[in-house]
């Protein structure tokens, strides 16, 4: 059984099955990769997605699976131009592999695949969840610069705005004229979310979190 991180830190089954070896030579022959010697070296623990770093003769790469109803190819394109540019203006990102197509996503039945070259360093937070807070202030501040490099090296991208998909962050609720009633019809829409939250004080919470930023 695979085991993935909650969005509370603790552990459990993870949503998705996990990348397998067989798995893995196919998505590496779609990319035009000899998948003879592929051999698996690690295995994402978090929740929402399944990745491995997989060794090859020559090289290592990072492979990343998502369910078509989280991210398709064509949402993914849209990120991995961006990447690009922001490779092309100098920011220390993973190269993003492209298929003979040209593509640089693609799909077998129900998932969506996407593959990079290994990130150069150390990574020291591979096994942490994402919102799990820095080890120390050094780390913090580390980051913080590298954001600030990020917004740098972003200028000049004009990508089309992104569609609001699961896991696609945008300000649209926050910047309505009405956030809690936005909030509100979201929930509406979406029963799972409505379940989880029946049972918390959410609206005041978020109204209390929100509210003195909110013009009168």
């Amino acid at each position: 059984m695979a085991i993935a991180h909650s969005m509370q830190g603790d552990c459990g089954p993870a949503d998705w099955p996990p990348l397998t070896l067989e798995e893995i030579r196919d998505v590496l022959s779609e990319w035009g990769i000899s998948p003879s010697s592929a051999t698996l070296r690690w295995h994402s623990p978090r929740p929402l997605s399944s990745a491995v770093i997989v060794d090859l003769a020559d090289r290592a790469v990072f492979v990343k699976r998502h369910h078509q109803s989280v991210r398709t190819p064509a949402q993914l394109e849209e990120e991995h131009g961006f990447l690009r540019h922001l490779q092309t203006a100098g920011a220390p990102v993973s190269r993003v592999l492209g298929r003979p197509d040209g593509a640089s996503a693609g799909s077998l039945g129900e998932w969506t695949y996407e593959l990079h070259e290994l990130g150069v360093g150390v990574d020291l937070y591979r096994d942490a969840v994402s919102w799990s807070p820095f080890m120390h202030d050094g780390h913090a501040h580390a980051a913080g610069a590298a954001l600030g490099a990020l917004h740098r090296a972003s200028r000049g991208y004009h990508g089309a705005p992104r569609v609001t998909t699961p896991l696609v962050s945008n300000d649209r609720i926050i910047n309505s004229a009405d956030p809690l009633g936005a909030i509100e019809d979201l929930v509406a829409r979406q029963p799972a979310l409505a379940d989880y939250l029946r049972a918390r004080d959410w609206r005041r919470e978020i109204g209390a979190a929100i509210g003195p930023f909110l013009e009168p």
